[in-house]
């Protein structure tokens, strides 16, 4: 360990322990002040500040939902459970938000649910109660780099904290969940997808899931059940229906 990697460290410390520090953004401190902690504890993140903030997380909630949404149509009545079989990642943009840009970067999604489909006067009616899960590596990606109190901060700078032992990189995890109703084969996210903002029609998330990503409608599945996309994403993490990372 140097005495130039210790310096730095306590500089950098001494400055996310400021009150007034928000490096660019009160979620991409707190991540930074846990990483400096040195625990390596997973650490659950405000996915719901992330989905709300950024555009294109946003947009894989919905598309997520709706290849759920398409799956259902084809099940019959009754009470179904159900999960993705592989998961999807996108990532936050610096353009788009750099809080969560430096916050997260890059991560993994997918989804899972039960839900009760009942005949009605409109054909069907789907009462679903829908998790959509996030998981990510806190860790610096190349070529970020952003000044904190007068430090100019890299992968690299931030990387040999961890190699020696000044800071751990640790699991993030995070999940958001909605009770969501609706009667016939609605092609679009319901209102009450989101807790915040208008209607997705409204909001130009109508077409999300379209083309956006190459989904399959095998990647949701009864739970228990194998298919052949199962198969031939052995060895990729899917979403156990009983359990949940966050």
């Amino acid at each position: 360990m140097t005495a130039k990697t210790v310096a730095q460290y306590a500089l950098l410390d001494a400055a996310v322990g400021l009150p007034t520090m928000v490096y660019p953004g009160v979620n991409a401190t707190r991540h930074l002040r846990h990483y400096l902690n040195n625990s390596g504890q997973t650490y659950t993140i405000d996915l719901e500040d992330m989905i709300r903030c950024v555009p294109s997380a946003k947009r894989a909630m919905v598309a997520e939902f709706r290849q759920a949404q398409r799956f259902l149509q084809g099940m019959p009545v009754g009470r179904h459970l159900f999960t993705s079989s592989n998961t999807e990642s996108s990532y936050n943009e610096e353009s788009e938000n750099p809080e969560w840009y430096f916050a997260i970067g890059g991560y993994s999604y997918w989804g899972k649910g039960e839900a009760t489909i009942t005949p009605s006067q409109n054909g069907r009616r789907y009462e679903v109660d829908f998790t959509y899960c996030f998981r990510d590596r806190y860790n610096w990606d190349g070529g970020k780099a952003v000044v904190i109190g007068g430090v100019l901060v890299t992968d690299k700078f931030m990387g040999e904290f961890h190699r020696q032992g000044l800071a751990r990189e640790f699991d993030c995890v995070g999940s958001v969940r909605r009770a969501i109703t609706w009667d016939g084969d609605a092609t679009f996210p319901p209102n009450n997808l989101f807790s915040h903002g208008k209607d997705d029609r409204d909001a130009g998330f109508a077409n999300a899931g379209d083309g956006v990503h190459p989904y399959r409608m095998q990647r949701f599945a009864r739970a228990g059940e194998t298919t052949d996309d199962d198969r031939e994403d052995a060895g990729r993490r899917r979403c156990n229906p009983e359990t949940d990372w966050a």
